[in-house]
């Protein structure tokens, strides 16, 4: 380093100002061993994938998970899969539509988004549902409701549990198992949404000592508090917007 160093001054000059010179050199000398530390910082594993390109591709929306479900011999539908509500709803008019028998009474009120309170008409207990080769035994919360003509129930948690279900979002399949067997459904183009709405509903559950939470609600963890002679269930229920 020394040998490359030039002075272009007079002799007498240079003299002068030898001593400033030996001062400037020690600083650089000691500057060089902090900018070698700068340097030579390793980064973090984040901070690598973001500058090596490692990071995944960026998906969009599948769509909602629907189930093409059969009742009876002849009656075709699609229901949608909906891992955050704890009950499997249905509208009152496909109950009538559907003539499965009598509704079971039920205290239960349900909250939705906008405010309002509603009471279902009742609870339809074990309603035979065919879903591929599978037969599974589902209940139902009857309540007047809107119904959408493609996708007119909805199946929570209750039956996904009873099936087995295994939601596959990045190959957007659903897999039921019964014993041994598997059925594999993957999502109609036809039934995808764009997903820029949704709608949520606050369930509040008032069930007397005559009926049990696991008759109503099916089996399931649920946060409950007792008071006096009922029990209190609270839920949300996130809907996709209609087609």
């Amino acid at each position: 380093m020394f040998r490359q160093l030039k002075i272009n001054l007079p002799f007498i000059e240079a003299l002068q100002h030898i001593p400033k010179y030996v001062k400037f050199l020690k600083e650089l000398l000691k500057g060089k061993d902090r900018l070698g530390e700068v340097a030579n910082v390793p980064l973090s594993a984040g901070c690598s994938a973001v500058i090596l390109n490692k990071l995944p591709e960026k998906l969009a929306d599948p769509g909602m998970f629907t189930i093409p479900c059969l009742f009876g011999d002849d009656v075709r539908m699609y229901a949608l899969a909906d891992s955050g509500a704890s009950i499997n709803l249905m509208p009152y008019s496909l109950y009538e539509k559907l003539a499965l028998g009598d509704l079971s009474p039920t205290r239960m009120t349900l909250s939705l988004a906008d405010r309002s309170v509603k009471c279902p008409r009742g609870i339809l207990k074990n309603v035979l549902v065919k879903v591929d080769k599978f037969m599974f035994p589902v209940n139902f919360v009857v309540m007047y409701m809107e119904a959408d003509t493609k996708v007119p129930i909805i199946l929570g948690r209750p039956f996904l549990r009873t099936a087995k279900a295994i939601i596959d979002v990045y190959e957007g399949k659903l897999t039921f198992r019964v014993g041994d067997e598997s059925a594999f459904l993957k999502i109609a183009k036809s039934m995808r949404a764009d997903g820029e709405l949704v709608h949520q509903v606050d369930g509040v559950n008032l069930v007397s000592d005559e009926v049990s939470v696991a008759e109503v609600m099916g089996e399931g963890q649920w946060d409950v508090s007792d008071r006096g002679h009922e029990v209190i269930v609270r839920e949300e229920i996130f809907l996709d917007p209609p087609i």
